[in-house]
């Protein structure tokens, strides 16, 4: 099996850096390619992006600004990998997870896996979750985004708190990294659904990737460092309304759309 990366960065000088320098030190055994798609970053993002000189890195300088889904598409035609990993540039990566990512796959039936992520702090981040229902985005609401499981809502939506030693089934994981089969690619005619500019992308390709037949996993023999920073959703800000609305567009024109249809 081969693996393709897919990084999107846009003014991510910050983070692409440590996520590189984690990459090779822990670089995959297996035959893999690294693509890396800027989405007009106006900061020195590219330039130290090219200061790593291995000949596995292919680099996409768009000049126009573009949808994080789009950005993901762009590198996904320029791939060729058995596997398909899209990776967030604020990862970490702590060991040689893609080895281990890639045995499991040729021995299960899961067409998306995700691994565990970690937050800054080293606890689990809830990055494995239950597609949302309307009850649940008014329960997140209240609670104002924030992830946390004390009550019984939020332990069934993150699944108790992703605190097991064995892979399990899940609605949907985080395309912080999240790896794909591309016969899974070729069965959904396609990666993100582009009418979502950032967000919910993830939930919408794994419930895409369910209605063909495919299972997504949780994968917790692996650890990942993902430097995440959530906004509460009543700070009102661009990225909240990016949330927002891809929330109801997923919510109705998939998930409820399609619910309706398997009752009639």
């Amino acid at each position: 099996m081969t693996l393709s990366f897919i990084i999107v960065t846009h003014n991510s000088a910050h983070d692409i850096g440590p996520l590189l320098t984690s990459f090779f030190e822990f670089e995959p055994t297996l035959d893999y390619e690294l693509i890396i798609v800027d989405n007009y970053s106006n900061d020195d993002s590219v330039n130290i992006i090219r200061s790593f000189t291995s000949d596995k890195i292919k680099l996409y300088d768009r000049k126009v600004r573009n949808g994080f889904g789009n950005n993901c598409n762009y590198g996904l035609a320029k791939s060729t990998g058995d596997i398909v990993a899209f990776i967030n540039p604020d990862i970490v990566f702590l060991e040689n997870s893609f080895d281990k990512l890639v045995e499991y796959f040729k021995t299960s039936s899961y067409g998306i896996i995700g691994p565990r992520l970690l937050n800054s702090d080293y606890t689990i981040q809830y990055s494995a979750r239950k597609f949302i229902t309307l009850k649940l985005f008014l329960v997140r609401i209240m609670n104002k985004g924030q992830d946390h499981v004390d009550t019984q809502a939020m332990r069934t939506y993150f699944y108790d708190g992703l605190v097991t030693d064995k892979v399990i089934d899940v609605d949907w994981v985080t395309g912080a990294a999240m790896f794909v089969k591309r016969e899974v690619i070729n069965d959904i005619k396609g990666g993100f659904d582009e009418v979502y500019t950032m967000y919910i992308e993830d939930q919408d390709i794994c419930f895409m990737a369910k209605m063909h037949g495919w299972k997504t996993g949780y994968y917790p023999y692996t650890r990942i460092l993902h430097h995440h920073q959530r906004n509460s959703i009543m700070k009102f800000s661009k990225k909240t309304r990016y949330h927002l609305t891809g929330f109801f567009i997923f919510f109705f024109k998939k998930l409820f759309s399609i619910k309706n249809r398997l009752v009639k």
